[in-house]
């Protein structure tokens, strides 16, 4: 059989043309965009925008069946849902009748009747079209169709990646029975092979309804990127997805899409197996990884852990590090207690650092050697780091010295730390500090805390920690300090799996503002 499939070249279609032809049929793709270089012995290409106008006689010349495919998500460059899902449906179906084609399959969408919106009603209309023709026709209804290279679990991975945080809005309670792209290809020739659906409406869908949140939290779950789905009012995802839309070529979310998405996408779960034989299979976590391999992943990411190799390191050097509790108590009472014994902040530094160097080597000397091998890239981060915090730093205190004189003057204190003794000698003993309070507060607390706690919390204790044990060290901003410093160069480490940039942009950061031009 000769089977002329419209829409043939996007995500569905590609799909379904590799199975008819590994049934034995020979595809004729119809698209807006086709490339006959591409022909083969039963595949060859026709470009042609079937929602445009009338067809030629020549486009389905010679065909035995039509599957129109042709769908869009939003609007793009002068293709509007009329045309995609009204007049392409019109016009194939009059040249099927005027080539003498009976058999016809439409793959539309699985909605409820009273879906609102362009989209759903410009479906609905395109159905009816077919459902009402002469054509031995056969509607087939996918709900959220995935795979590689789809955009629904596509653009959830996309989001996922990016951050912790996934909003979903409070209305999108409507179940989203998500089927395999094989699944649906596996319909459309089935349908094919048997003439006794025609004049059916068959939904294709999978086996579990989840809603959008828990679909969130299956793919969060597949990629081992724990995700949090907090509810957010519906008009502020319609506004989120009309600025999307303005604003992308290939928006993540579409207008028509979040409603589709809100009402849901329910169908009988059991229609395909009856009358096609194909049974859908489930949503499982590999899928959702080999959907997840197809997506760039070079998209910047708000995450500190990344993905499941880099949850897989932090567990591995937090597992070398077990006795981290008495190394973060034996810190703290260090610090806390240490200003009694050595009054001097140099030289009392330089104990408690050169001290905690020399245990956290003999403790766990094959720990550091990964964490400490030097990057020209990992250096320009640290390098980019020290100077985020300066800037930072230098606007903070200049709010200070406006609005809180009192607080401005502990950071002069501070500041008068450089005339204790000659920069020469903080320079040598400088290097020594950064080192040590990195090693340990970075490396042997903040690992284990983020394994324990997760990431964000993890930091958050640990820039805690690392503030508090220097209540007794100097004024409180220099503990005000001491946490958002600590905060930075935690989630810096935790980032890039480094210490490296952790020392360029303490050390920078220190030798500029002690030494060079305090903010």
């Amino acid at each position: 059989m000769r089977v002329a499939v419209a829409g043939g070249s996007g995500f569905v279609g590609q799909h379904v043309v590799q199975a008819l032809r590994d049934a034995g049929h020979r595809v004729r793709v119809l698209a807006r965009r086709a490339n006959p270089a591409d022909d083969e012995d039963d595949l060859e290409h026709h470009a042609v925008d079937v929602g445009a106008g009338s067809l030629e006689p020549a486009t389905l010349a010679g065909c035995d069946a039509v599957v129109n495919l042709i769908g869009i998500k939003a609007p793009r460059d002068g293709n509007d849902f009329e045309r995609a899902h009204i007049h392409a449906v019109g016009h194939l179906l009059e040249a099927a009748r005027q080539a003498d084609i009976a058999r016809f399959i439409h793959v539309s969408v699985a909605q409820t009747d009273d879906t609102p919106g362009a989209y759903a009603s410009s479906k609905r209309e395109g159905e009816r079209l077919v459902t009402t023709s002469d054509r031995a026709a056969t509607v087939l209804r996918p709900g959220l169709v995935y795979g590689p290279g789809d955009d629904a679990v596509s653009n959830l991975v996309t989001m996922i990646r990016l951050a912790p945080v996934v909003p979903v809005p409070r209305g999108a309670t409507g179940p989203l029975p998500a089927i395999d792209v094989r699944d649906v290809a596996a319909a459309v020739v089935a349908s094919l092979a048997r003439p006794q659906t025609a004049g059916q409406s068959i939904d294709l869908v999978g086996p579990e309804a989840l809603d959008l949140r828990a679909l969130v939290r299956r793919v969060a779950s597949a990629l081992a990127l724990p995700t949090h789905t907090p509810g957010i009012p519906d008009v502020v995802a319609r506004l989120g997805a009309r600025v999307m839309e303005a604003l992308l070529p290939d928006p993540l979310l579409s207008r028509s899409q979040l409603l589709m998405l809100s009402r849901g996408l329910p169908g009988d779960a059991g229609a395909a197996s009856r009358a096609l034989g194909v049974q859908p299979r489930a949503l499982e976590p590999e899928r959702i990884r080999q959907v997840a391999a197809a997506v760039d992943s070079r998209v910047p990411s708000l995450r500190l852990i990344t993905s499941a190799s880099h949850r897989a390191w932090l567990r591995e050097q937090a597992q070398a590090m077990r006795s981290w509790p008495i190394v973060l108590v034996v810190a703290l009472v260090l610090m806390l207690v240490s200003p009694r014994w050595i009054p001097d902040v140099w030289w009392r530094m330089t104990f408690v650092n050169g001290l905690g160097i020399v245990g956290l080597l003999w403790m766990w000397g094959r720990t550091w050697p990964p964490l400490l091998r030097p990057r020209i890239g990992l250096i320009g981060i640290g390098v980019a780091g020290a100077a985020l915090a300066y800037l930072g730093a230098a606007l903070f205190i200049g709010g200070l010295r406006s609005t809180a004189p009192a607080l401005a003057a502990q950071v002069e204190e501070i500041y008068g730390w450089s005339q204790l003794a000659p920069v020469s000698l903080h320079l040598m003993l400088l290097p020594l500090i950064v080192v040590g309070e990195d090693l340990l507060w970075r490396g042997a607390i903040t690992l284990p805390l983020a394994n324990r706690f997760g990431p964000g919390l993890g930091v958050a204790v640990a820039a805690t920690a690392f503030a508090v044990a220097h209540l007794t060290s100097g004024p409180l901003v220099l503990v005000f300090a001491a946490a958002v410093m600590g905060a930075l160069w935690s989630a810096l480490m935790l980032r890039t799996r480094s210490l490296v940039p952790v020392f360029v942009s303490h050390l920078l950061w220190d030798v500029v503002v002690m030494f060079v031009y305090p903010p």
